[in-house]
């Protein structure tokens, strides 16, 4: 072939090989999107749906938008990808770098594991046989670099969609490893996720970076969380772990979140850290280990909790282990709970820090049970709990170190579990007394359907009080009262109906307990009670009971009592009866309230209204005081009394009657007939009276001494002081009037004055024992008296006859007047004249005058009068006075005779007037 031919053939060729080539290279962009690029996506586990190359060169090429998934799902869309190569760098099956822009990823997250639609995490199974595996081996692509920018990561979460933005720069080896940089912007915040990865085994280690997150922020992404519940603060996150996709696995796991200041609220409680300049160390700490392949130990502190009662985290430590099956947690926590003061709707202040150890341990398992211990038991060396000193107002309360357990399970429809707390050595000062209780035990159960298709006993709790010793009174003052409970049992069960409060019932049972008020001298003793309870108090309650085994005043066994209790809407009622062993026959029935005001403490009245008929048994006074031995009563008896306990103080009242009553005094001969006697103490705890009480009676009388319409009115003032206002008696056919004295313990000199009115003359007499005398003559006067030591003296007291208006008297027997005078004397016979002519005596005038000498009274009668007959007595001229003369002589006929007669009565002995007035 000429070189002529030779050219025009080659260059016909040439032409030829030139146009091929760029037929097949502008249909190659064809070929990759129709044939190549959607076979590599099957044999590598991913869904084509579209592609776009729009120019392919020697050193790359464009392509965009892609979209990969399957079906009607799509995982991931690219706006735009270039690639970069060398022609010698693909004979070496390498790019030189990937960029993508306008990437969006659509992932989620089940209990599958992580789901990118249209693409398996998974590499396929290679195909069987060696000559396969070297073909598969031999044809991995190593990528120099792989930069995405402007993408969107859609997380599609329990029903939510969080869109973050990032970024990533990554290098893919020809081995199949990936190191990679991501960068997460969710609103705005910067959190670097840096990788290593094993593209064949799906697996790589993965660490965490991110610097003052704002917790406002990331919460504004999750539009799920309720607008109540709020975030604000900063956190610092730091985390490592390898990771194996498919099934979702964490290994080797380590992680630490750090915060100086955030907050997350919800209502009135927050958790988070210090406020503000509160603590010296404010920082929170939280970190996580991984120990072995799932188990985690956790370790953190300095959480705070702000709430009506604020509680601080100051240490926490322990396991948590994850299971196909269940997880379960065990930890160990150091709690304090910080002084605060009274403020706002919180009643009381905590004086000083609370330290608690709690140890919590706890599960849930696939199926939904869970199971929740949590106990006060330190570990090892840690510090056991403080004591717990609060306040309100003037009252304090300090106890020991509490005790406490709680277990609880459950699934996802029920709830059930118990708990328990003791604190030991309770102390609470009041201004109204002092409490000591060696111990307080709570205890109980708890059961809650979660569904609110059942009707559930709820919950129980047993209240235990034991060792109470109660003063109450004001400080410094003797009328306290003492109070000794054994222990105090308060039983509750509260049922809860669906849409509706719970509602708890039960009762409080009080052992045989004892109460003193040293300052009045009364015991009770073997107080009992058992009350039931309800709240809230829709209607009264049941009845409950109560008693008193044996109740003293002073040394007097006053008897026992029963009685009735009902709750009512403020407090309890109750009503009883008290049995008496003094007074048989005697019915005492009383009615009160005791109320529980949210202000002013406890306030509490009685009523009681005793009555004893006119039948029943003679009592012997001696029972009730000292003096009233030998002294018996018997007559009709009724009393109101009222009393009230408001503000620490305590208040009575009463009225008592004594009816037709009897008194007697064998050894004494005194006896008292139809005395009445009426009296009202409005202060009954100082036991005084208003003024006028009044005591009347018909008849009184010691041996031959008697009076009668006896009136007195009287006043018991403070000190036990008795004011005689006025009083009046019926004696010897007159009356004596006893003007006003006071009588105080401690004084034992008294002086008064007896104004006697119309006094028969002959009946004074005859009631001093003196003579039986007859007569109808009258006189008044006045006797004053003084009292000392319990023995009275009369000071010189004048009776005489009115003046002009005489009198009659006859005396027999007055033999007394004779004593001790010398038989045949002169005086003899002038006493014995006087004594006969006493026998029928006319007077015109008489007196009387009283004085005491010593344990005797003298008495001085004087006469001027008449006798009613002749005498048996003449003049002796010898002898000088008249004498006696036998019946066979004339006697004498007295036209006027004054007579001076003396006699000494030992009245003291004779009434017994010291034992009388005492």
């Amino acid at each position: 072939m000429s070189p002529k031919k030779r050219f025009i053939f080659l260059s016909v060729a040439g032409f030829i090989f030139v146009v091929t080539l760029m037929a097949l290279w502008s249909l190659l962009p064809g070929f990759l999107e129709s044939r190549i690029l959607p076979e590599l996506a099957r044999q590598n586990g991913v869904g084509w749906q579209s592609g776009r190359i729009h120019h392919i060169g020697l050193t790359g090429f464009d392509a965009g938008p892609m979209i990969v998934g399957r079906e009607n799902e799509t995982g991931l869309v690219v706006d735009a990808v270039h690639v970069s190569y060398t022609p010698f760098g693909l004979f070496q099956k390498r790019l030189e770098s990937i960029t993508v822009s306008g990437l969006s990823l659509n992932v989620s997250v089940n209990d599958e594991g992580i789901v990118i639609a249209g693409i398996d995490l998974e590499k396929p199974t290679p195909p069987s046989g060696k000559a396969s595996a070297k073909a598969s081996a031999g044809s991995a692509v190593a990528v120099g670099r792989i930069r995405i920018s402007s993408a969107v990561l859609n997380l599609f979460l329990e029903g939510e969609t969080l869109r973050i933005p990032f970024d990533l720069t990554a290098r893919l080896e020809p081995a199949g490893t990936i190191d990679a940089m991501l960068t997460l912007r969710p609103c705005g915040e910067k959190i670097l996720l840096s990788t290593r990865w094993e593209q064949t085994g799906s697996h790589g280690a993965v660490s965490l970076t991110a610097a003052s997150l704002s917790l406002e922020k990331l919460a504004a992404m999750v539009k799920a969380l309720p607008p109540e519940l709020t975030f604000s603060g900063d956190i610092d996150l730091q985390a490592s772990a390898a990771i194996s996709l498919n099934p979702l696995k964490i290994e080797e796991m380590t992680g630490s979140l750090d915060a100086t200041a955030f907050r997350v609220a919800y209502g009135d409680i927050s958790l988070g850290t210090h406020p503000a300049g509160k603590e010296t160390d404010t920082a929170f700490h939280l970190s996580v280990r991984q120990v072995e392949k799932k188990r985690f130990m956790v370790s953190g502190g300095n959480l705070v909790m702000q709430a009506r009662v604020p509680l601080v985290i100051d240490n926490l430590k322990g396991a948590i282990t994850l299971g196909p099956e269940a997880t379960d947690v065990s930890l160990q926590a150091a709690v304090r709970v910080p002084a605060f003061l009274q403020a706002g709707t919180l009643p009381v202040a905590l004086v000083e820090d609370v330290r608690l150890m709690a140890s919590l341990s706890g599960g849930y398992a696939a199926n939904g049970d869970w199971h929740l211990d949590i106990t006060d038991s330190p570990a090892k060396g840690a510090r056991k709990s403080e004591a717990i000193v609060l306040a309100m107002g003037d009252i304090r309360v300090a106890a020991g170190p509490p005790m406490y357990t709680l277990k609880m399970n459950g699934n996802r429809a029920e709830v059930e579990g118990r708990y328990s707390l003791s604190i030991p050595g309770v102390r609470a000062n009041t201004p109204a007394g002092s409490v000591r209780m060696r111990r307080v035990a709570l205890q109980g159960s708890v059961g809650i359907d979660a569904s609110g298709e059942k009707i559930l006993p709820a919950g129980t709790a047993s209240l235990l009080v034991a060792a109470i010793e109660a003063d109450m009174g004001a400080p410094g003052s003797p009328a306290t009262v003492k109070v000794s409970i054994p222990e105090i049992r308060a039983r509750a069960k509260m049922q809860h109906r669906p849409g509706e409060n719970p509602v708890f019932r039960g009762d409080v049972r009080l052992a045989e307990s004892s109460l003193a008020a040293p300052e009045y001298k009364v015991r009770m003793t073997g107080i009992a009670a058992n009350i039931p309870w309800q709240w809230p108090v829709k209607k009264a309650g049941t009845k409950g009971r109560a008693s008193i085994a044996r109740m003293q005043w002073k040394h007097l066994d006053m008897g026992s009592m029963r009685m009735t209790v009902r709750q009512q809407f403020d407090g309890i009622v109750y009503q009883g009866r008290h049995t008496s062993i003094l007074l048989p026959e005697l019915e005492l029935d009383f009615s009160g309230a005791v109320k529980f005001p949210a202000a002013d403490g406890i306030e509490a009245h009685v009523e009681a209204v005793m009555s004893r008929p006119e039948s029943a048994a003679e009592i012997d006074l001696g029972q009730f005081f000292e003096a009233g031995a030998g002294v018996y009563a018997q007559g009709a008896l009724s009393a109101d009394v009222k009393g009230s306990y408001t503000a620490g103080r305590m208040r009575a009242n009463a009225c008592g009657r004594l009816d037709n009553t009897a008194i007697r005094m064998p050894a004494k001969d005194l006896v008292v007939e139809n005395l009445s006697l009426g009296v009202c103490l409005p202060d009954l705890l100082q036991l005084t009276t208003g003024p006028s009480q009044t005591l009347t009676f018909g008849a009184a009388g010691a041996g031959n001494f008697k009076v009668e319409n006896g009136v007195f009115h009287f006043q018991l003032e403070p000190h036990k002081t008795l004011f005689i206002e006025k009083g009046r008696v019926g004696w010897s056919g007159g009356q004596i009037r006893l003007q006003p004295m006071r009588i105080t313990p401690g004084i034992d000199a008294y002086e008064a004055r007896l104004d006697c009115d119309r006094l028969n003359l002959a009946q004074i007499l005859e009631q001093l024992a003196i003579a039986n005398a007859k007569g109808d003559g009258t006189v008044n006067g006045t006797i004053p008296i003084s009292i000392k030591k319990g023995r009275i003296r009369f000071d010189d007291g004048f009776l005489y006859s009115t003046p002009g208006d005489g009198g009659k008297i006859s005396l027999s027997g007055a033999d007394a007047i004779m004593a001790g005078i010398p038989r045949g004397t002169r005086q003899f016979f002038q006493v014995d004249l006087a004594r006969e002519a006493l026998k029928d005596f006319n007077y015109k005038w008489a007196k009387l005058r009283l004085v005491s000498e010593k344990d005797a009274l003298r008495m001085r009668l004087q006469f001027d009068g008449k006798p009613g007959k002749i005498l048996p007595f003449e003049y002796n001229q010898e002898f000088g006075g008249f004498i006696r003369v036998d019946a066979d002589s004339r006697g004498s006929d007295f036209e006027g005779i004054s007579l001076d007669v003396n006699f000494r009565v030992p009245l003291n002995d004779l009434l017994q007037y010291k034992d009388l007035f005492r």
